[in-house]
């Protein structure tokens, strides 16, 4: 309908959000009231609001510091249901099994701080896969105080650790455009996907790699790909014509891929 790549992202996330709330209230319909108050928290492209079809889940749950340890019968439940749901509605299990089902991601909020505080400070290759989407949580239900209250510690941390942003601009370089030395493309070479190449892996998550960085360095909170570059800009760490003609390329660029997309199905 002419809509925009970030329009396009929207909408789709606002569509699983949607899922997901309905699905962990029915839990609690199920399960009964949580013993302790938690948040649910997307990972990735959801909490980037840039998801297009066919997106698999990225999530986990922040619980509060009171909970017993017999409480996480309740919450492995709660996650099981809204996980299992999630796949039956054609978000399939993460591969990398980042979700609520999984114990490491199903932590109280003390824990998740020490995660943070690790990655930081020992900024290893395992730190830096992991900080790609952990850095990158947003709030879906639940108790907004319990995200907010870690990612303002990690956002003062990580600013603050040149080592560390070195270390995340260094992974972010790696992907890089697949363009050859004298700009044309470079293809696959075999297999099911011979002579294309993937627009996610090395077209879109080179920006969205860099702007997380550029965000980090700045301090800034949001985790969406064009805000987090128009906020660099703004405190100065990047041009505001280098940061609009990233905007451009993530926006053409995810136009291709939903156009590619939507002529597939």
């Amino acid at each position: 309908a002419g809509g925009t790549a970030q329009h396009v992202g929207n909408a789709i996330t606002a569509v699983t959000d949607a899922f997901t709330i309905r699905l962990l209230k029915l839990a609690e319909d199920k399960l009964g009231p949580p013993p302790v108050p938690y948040a649910w928290v997307a990972g990735g492209s959801q909490a980037r609001m840039e998801q297009s079809s066919h997106s698999d889940q990225d999530n986990g749950l922040i619980i509060s510091n009171d909970m017993k340890p017999e409480d996480d019968h309740y919450f492995e439940a709660l996650a099981r249901y809204v996980c299992d749901g999630l796949n039956a509605c054609g978000y399939i299990y993460c591969p990398g099994n980042v979700m609520a089902i999984n114990p490491e991601w199903r932590q109280t909020q003390k824990v998740w701080e020490g995660y943070f505080n690790k990655w930081i400070q020992t900024p290893e290759p395992m730190a830096l896969m992991l900080s790609s989407v952990f850095f990158d949580l947003r709030m879906v239900h639940g108790e907004d105080a319990l995200l907010s209250e870690i990612r303002k510690k990690m956002l003062k941390q990580s600013r603050e650790n040149g080592i560390f942003l070195a270390f995340m601009t260094g992974n972010a370089l790696k992907h890089r455009p697949p363009l050859g030395f004298f700009r044309g493309f470079v293809l696959i070479r075999d297999g099911e996907h011979a002579n294309t190449f993937d627009l996610k892996l090395g077209a879109l998550m080179p920006i969205t790699e860099l702007a997380r960085v550029y965000a980090l360095s700045v301090g800034c909170d949001d985790v969406n790909t064009v805000n987090r570059l128009r906020h660099s800009a703004a405190a100065n760490a990047l041009s505001r014509e280098g940061a609009a003609n990233l905007i451009d390329a993530l926006e053409f660029i995810g136009t291709l891929r939903i156009r590619h997309q939507a002529q597939q199905i």
